[in-house]
């Protein structure tokens, strides 16, 4: 029994997550695929009003100095109350922000709040 009740409450999240929140990936023939995007690019880009702007950077190269967010783990800021969050995919084992250069995979609007932005891999020195 237990078992199922957290299969039930597992899909109930998943469905409300899947609803409330339209997130860009990369696909295979993304626009920006392997070219360098800056993080003032992607902020511009994401303040344009547009949604779908900067899912033409999908897949660019984008190199940042992250600080923790505080919040969560793998969540990080390049700069206080720029609008933006970086979240890593996958991180080096004890990555806690540096210098990154990384695939930018995916983008969740801001709505009311903070951009998403979201790197495939965070390491420092790669």
């Amino acid at each position: 029994m237990k078992l199922r009740t957290t299969y039930i409450a597992a899909a109930f999240l998943l469905a409300c997550f899947s609803a409330s929140a339209q997130m860009y990936s990369e696909q295979p023939n993304s626009p920006g695929a392997g070219r360098p995007v800056t993080h003032q690019a992607l902020i511009k880009a994401s303040e344009d009003g547009n949604d779908e702007v900067p899912t033409r950077l999908l897949g660019g190269i984008v190199t940042v100095q992250l600080k923790p967010n505080g919040k969560v783990k793998s969540q990080f800021i390049v700069a206080k109350n720029d609008g933006a969050i970086y979240t890593c995919k996958a991180m080096s084992s004890g990555f806690k922000g540096g210098t990154v250069t990384a695939r930018f995979v995916g983008y969740d609007p801001a709505g009311d709040g903070d951009a998403g932005f979201y790197l495939d891999n965070c390491t420092t020195g790669n």
